[in-house]
C-alpha cells in the first residue's frame, strides 16, 4: 500500500519538514563556503518571530496601510505615495494577476488563511488575530529586519 500525504501523521510530517530544512540549509551553506560567500552573523527563521510580525501587521492596520478582507489581512499599497519607486514602476504599470487573482484590487498579503491547504500543509505558522495562518514573505522579511538590526522600518 503507497503512503498518501492524508495517512502520514502529523508528527511524521512536522519531524521530515524540520529534516527537510536542516539538509537543505547544510546544502546551502556549503554551496556559499565554497563560493567564498561570508556568513552573516545571524540567521532569524520566522517561526520565532510570529509574535513580531503580528505586532507589525497589527500596526499597519491601526494607522490604515493594511486592511482585513476574507480572512486575509492586506497591504494598502495605494496608501504610500512613494510605493513601486525602488523598482521604477506604478501602480498602473504592474501586471495584473501577475503576483494576485485579478479583482480590481492592488494590494499584497500580509496574513493568509488561504495558503494552499493549510490543514494539510506544514507551511501552517501560527495563530493571529486573523486566525490560523501564515504571514506574507515581505512582512516576514520586514518584521525580521527591524527585530534583528534594531531599525525601525
Amino acid at each position: 500500500m503507497w503512503m498518501t500525504k492524508s495517512s502520514i501523521h502529523p508528527m511524521v510530517k512536522a519531524y521530515l519538514g524540520i529534516l527537510l530544512q536542516i539538509v537543505i540549509s547544510t546544502a546551502i551553506f556549503e554551496v556559499m563556503d565554497a563560493l567564498g560567500v561570508q556568513r552573516a552573523d545571524i540567521y532569524p527563521r520566522v517561526s520565532t518571530h510570529i509574535e513580531d510580525i503580528i505586532a507589525m501587521i497589527s500596526t499597519l492596520i491601526e494607522k490604515g496601510y493594511a486592511y482585513e478582507l476574507d480572512g486575509d489581512v492586506y497591504y494598502s499599497v495605494d496608501k504610500f505615495e512613494h510605493y513601486g519607486e525602488l523598482s521604477g514602476r506604478t501602480l498602473d504599470d504592474m501586471e495584473a494577476g501577475a503576483r494576485i487573482e485579478v479583482d480590481g484590487r492592488k494590494k499584497k498579503i500580509l496574513w493568509t488563511l488561504h495558503y494552499g491547504n493549510l490543514q494539510n500543509q506544514v507551511n501552517h505558522i501560527g495563530k493571529s488575530p486573523w486566525g490560523n495562518g501564515r504571514p506574507g514573505w515581505h512582512i516576514e522579511c520586514s518584521a525580521m529586519s527591524q527585530k534583528v538590526l534594531r531599525y525601525r522600518i
